[in-house]
């Protein structure tokens, strides 16, 4: 990093309910994500919106389109936000009232791993569009789901005890900087259309995260 060369950087999992104290310890020095909930002395900036996408096989979307009757009669991997609080807990939501129980064949806690579960399975995953960054296999395929998701914005999130504090001051500017690489990439994927076109709303996610900076 040619700004701060001796800085290093470490990315950890969010754990379940510890994310205020963290942030207020300054265990954590800024997190990453969505998470309507998180607001006791937590000061936060958004950095981005996404809209959902669907990541699947392209055998199971032969025209390149996905169809609202074909998306409840596949397969599906499901992203679990509820045990966070995440703001991805209201897509899931619509997603589990649209397709049967029977069809979620797996459901995990992380965006980009079910990203590479679903890359080499026939199964259909639903998240935000940057997720779909890590795709890379040629039998896959990304489309717009086949139904209205709510919008949901990626933010960072810093303690206010911190507010002030030249080193998070700093990390929360780069952060901020970061955001047009990351829409630009993001704008990069191809996503062909819904056969049943809903008014897709914006939603996020690049992966969740907390950030320790040392130096």
């Amino acid at each position: 990093m040619e700004t701060a060369p001796d800085v290093t950087f470490t990315a950890v999992p969010i754990g379940r309910g510890k994310l205020i104290a963290e942030l207020e310890a300054g265990a954590a020095d800024i997190a990453v994500g969505s998470y309507p909930s998180l607001y006791a002395n937590v000061k936060e900036q958004t950095l981005f919106r996404e809209d959902y996408v669907c990541i699947l096989p392209k055998a199971l979307a032969p025209d390149g389109v996905l169809s609202l009757s074909d998306y409840k009669a596949l397969d599906h991997i499901v992203v679990d936000g509820r045990h966070y609080s995440h703001g991805h807990q209201e897509a899931e939501r619509l997603i589990l009232e649209t397709i049967d129980q029977r069809r979620v064949r797996m459901v995990s806690e992380t965006f980009m791993v079910t990203a590479l579960i679903a890359e080499t399975n026939d199964l259909v995953l639903t998240v935000p569009r940057s997720v779909a960054r890590v795709v890379r296999s040629p039998r896959m395929t990304i489309v717009a789901p086949p139904l209205d998701l709510p919008t949901i914005e990626v933010k960072q999130y810093w303690h206010e005890r911190f507010d002030h504090d030249p080193g998070n001051m700093w990390l929360r500017s780069l952060i901020a900087e970061c955001r047009a690489d990351h829409q630009s990439e993001a704008r990069q994927i191809t996503v062909l259309p819904s056969r049943e076109t809903a008014t897709g709303a914006q939603a996020i996610l690049s992966p969740d995260m907390r950030v320790r900076a040392a130096g």
